[in-house]
This record gives C-alpha cells, structure tokens and sequence, in this order.
C-alpha cells in the first residue's frame, strides 16, 4: 500500500512534469504571437516547483479527509466516483477560467492532479478503490 511518502512524491514529480509543459506552451504562444521577446527559463521553473508544491499537497488530501488509519479506511473520498468528479471540476475549472485567473486554474489543476495520483496509486493497490 503507497504511503504519505510515496503519494507526494508522485504527485508532486507528476506536478511539476505538468506545470512545465503549461508554461512552456504558455509561452511559446506568447513568443508566437509577438506578445513575448525571449523564453523565461525562470518562470519555468517557478511553475514548475509551484505545480510540484501544489500536486503535493492534493496528494495529501485523501487521507486527510480518510484517514489511513486501518486497510480498510478507503471510502467516498477514495472512490473511482470522487476522483471522476475531481477530474471534471479540473476541466471546468480550466475552461471557466481560461484566460482569466492563470493562477487560479493553476492550483485547481494542480491540486486535482495530486489528489487524482493518490487515487490512481491506491487503485493499483491489493484493496483497489470503490466505486462510490
């Protein structure tokens, strides 16, 4: 069974992975549209460790709300239905705030992507994750 460890760390390589290719593409189109002179590799980086940070602490999250206090604890909030509803909330989020808040879509994204990496971790675990 992966641990609190083993959840951050995942989520939080997962994190950073996808913090830095938004920001990449982010950029690029700017670059594209003359918006933008030169690539910041420092951005990058930043969105990266905030997508890590972030990514961690939704990782985190399951277990706040389950505690991993027995095998058995895996209920709602480890369900294949809450990590559906946190995937959809993600793209909502995105789509509602495109263009608006990049900030905002960050840490919504980024936290559901933690929170959907525990989830996916458990659920290749022996116990699997309910349905509901």
């Amino acid at each position: 069974m992966p641990n609190k460890k083993e959840h951050v760390k995942a989520a939080a390589v997962w994190g950073a992975i996808i913090g830095g290719l938004s920001n990449v593409i982010k950029q690029q189109k700017e670059i594209d549209k003359g918006e933008k002179l030169d690539f910041n590799y420092l951005d990058l980086v930043g969105k990266s460790l905030l997508g890590a940070g972030l990514a961690g602490i939704g990782a985190r999250l399951p277990d706040i709300l389950e505690p991993a206090n027995n095998p058995n604890h895996r209920k709602f909030f480890h369900s294949v239905a809450v990590g559906m509803g946190v995937t959809y909330a993600q793209l909502e989020a995105k789509r509602k705030l495109q263009n608006k808040d990049d900030f905002w879509t960050e840490v919504v994204s980024s936290v559901g992507l933690g929170y959907v990496v525990h989830l996916l971790q458990d659920s290749q675990t022996p116990k699997g994750l309910p349905i509901i």
